[in-house]
């Protein structure tokens, strides 16, 4: 009963025999009964040992039947191929990915990717035909196909570096050839002014030195220069390892003889000059330069630098010309207004400079100082303690400062005291005479009466400017005061023929013609 009541629990059908035998007459169990309770025992250990471990009773049979299973081994059914079999499948493949992706329009960027880095793949692993056909499947498109260039000169560079595997047939194939073919690609199959230029050079593992020379080339081609010096910019700002060879070019090309080359590369040195770190290398170089004008000739000049330039246009020039000096003076001017301070350098280099270097900077030299305009501190300083010879450099930076505009109280006290103190020449005063007051001017009209023509005219106009058309009306001294004081004047010979000069001179203005004029005229004249 024992036996069929465990059975009954567990789910196991027991066949209990009907006739039973007491126990006490039982010498020997019964085997049927021993086995029972066997099979009832073991079910009971199993599933005790699947609660406690939560293990699936069917587990045990099917690690059975694994251990029975023969591993699958690719060798055991597939036979090796042989290298030109391999490179015949590897060919017929690579056409395939090039015809999908020639047909690929709405493929997901995961599928892109996968078939870019299958067909790199392939390309770096057998080279040579595999390569060629390549570069001719990029060119067909290179705009819609630069994401896989790029990807191609990165594995190449990483093949050429050693961190990779270079593949079966290894070939003499470098990344500097294979970035040299895209180039020239580039300046085969698009517009000149394409940008794809500067972002396949930006995006490229490593500029070489063929590439620099590339791309020196490019901003000298009157094409291509936009896009060549942009990428310049744009390598010397993102790439600091490169910073002072790109640096290098830029300066050189600031030299240049074609106009708007030099324009060009002069703009972006103004632009660069307000980033940390390289307004120094720019002022330096400027600096230099500009120094070459106290040299004999443009030869004598390179040979006493002591540190390595760019090599200019002009070097081997014998004789100083007017394009050889503008050369030395362009970029330095264009830093000028960014920085004043600069200007005590070019006065030392004008007080030791040729007559002829010296015609050329005063006529350069009126954009640069009228940026700066009057207010500027180094300007005044220049005025007040200027370098012994550069007094007609000051002169004509006080003409530039005062031709549209009045000149302020500050700069003509110190200019009084300059000529006071320093400077006895006349010439000085012209351009602060419309702030002195008229006792200053009538004293100094015997003076001014005793220069040139063409000085005296300047003074004139400078004196009348208040009562021509678009000026304020008052000035030190009203036209009427001044045939006046021209008439007073007191003489004989060479010194009346000035003061009949400048009466005529008057004469010639529109401010003398109108009758209300003479009228104050008589009337003054008459008091």
């Amino acid at each position: 009963m024992l036996a069929a009541q465990i059975s009954a629990q567990i789910g196991i059908t027991v066949a209990v025999p009907e006739a039973t035998v007491p126990h006490s007459e039982v010498k020997t169990k019964d085997p049927r009964l021993q086995s029972i309770e066997e099979e009832v025992h073991a079910k009971i250990t199993e599933q005790m040992i699947t609660k406690h471990f939560n293990l699936d009773p069917e587990d045990h049979s099917r690690s059975a039947a694994r251990k029975n299973i023969k591993p699958f081994n690719i060798d055991d059914v597939c036979k090796p191929l042989k290298t030109e079999e391999l490179e015949s499948s590897s060919r017929k493949s690579l056409r395939r990915l090039f015809q999908a992706e020639r047909n690929a329009e709405n493929d997901c960027d995961q599928t892109t990717a996968i078939r870019h880095k299958l067909i790199v793949g392939l390309v770096t692993q057998f080279g040579k035909d595999f390569r060629r056909a390549f570069i001719s499947f990029a060119l067909e498109d290179m705009r819609a196909r630069a994401d896989i260039i790029i990807a191609w000169l990165y594995r190449e560079y990483v093949l050429e570096q050693g961190y990779v595997w270079r593949g079966l047939t290894p070939d003499s194939y470098g990344y500097e050839q294979c970035l040299q073919y895209v180039l020239h690609g580039l300046y085969r199959k698009l517009d000149p002014g394409d940008r794809l230029f500067t972002r396949i050079l930006l995006e490229c593992p490593e500029i070489t030195e063929g590439a620099m020379t590339m791309i020196k080339s490019f901003c000298e081609n009157s094409d291509w220069q936009d896009v060549g010096i942009a990428t310049l910019y744009e390598l010397l700002l993102r790439r600091s390892n490169l910073r002072t060879q790109m640096l290098d070019v830029l300066l050189g090309l600031t030299m240049n003889t074609n106009e708007k080359i030099r324009d060009l590369a002069i703009e972006r040195c103004k632009d660069l000059f307000g980033i940390s770190g390289l307004a120094m290398p720019l002022e330096d170089f400027a600096t230099t330069i500009l120094t070459r004008l106290i040299a004999e000739n443009p030869t004598h000049a390179c040979s006493a630098e002591d540190t390595e330039l760019p090599p200019g246009p002009y070097d081997k020039d014998s004789q100083w010309t007017e394009e050889s000096i503008r050369s030395c003076l362009h970029l330095f001017l264009a830093l000028l207004p960014l920085k004043p301070r600069m200007i005590h350098g070019l006065a030392e280099v004008y007080r030791e400079s040729s007559s002829m270097i010296k015609r050329i900077i005063l006529r350069m030299v009126e954009t640069p100082v009228s940026m700066i305009g009057m207010k500027s501190k180094e300007i005044l300083q220049l005025i007040e303690s200027g370098p012994k010879g550069s007094e007609t450099l000051v002169t004509r930076v006080l003409h530039i400062l005062t031709e549209n505009e009045a000149p302020s109280k500050e700069l003509v006290t110190m200019v009084r005291g300059l000529y006071a103190k320093r400077v006895t020449d006349v010439r000085m005063l012209i351009p602060v005479l419309p702030g002195l007051d008229q006792k200053q001017l009538e004293d100094l009209l015997p003076k001014i009466l005793k220069q040139t023509p063409n000085v005296v005219k300047e003074a004139f106009k400078r004196i009348l400017s208040p009562y021509r058309a678009g000026g304020s009306g008052t000035g030190p001294i009203t036209p009427a005061q001044l045939l006046i004081a021209l008439h007073h004047i007191e003489g004989k010979g060479e010194d009346m023929k000035g003061v009949i000069a400048a009466t005529n001179l008057c004469f010639a203005e529109k401010v003398f013609t109108p009758a209300k004029f003479w009228l104050l005229f008589l009337l003054s004249f008459l008091r």
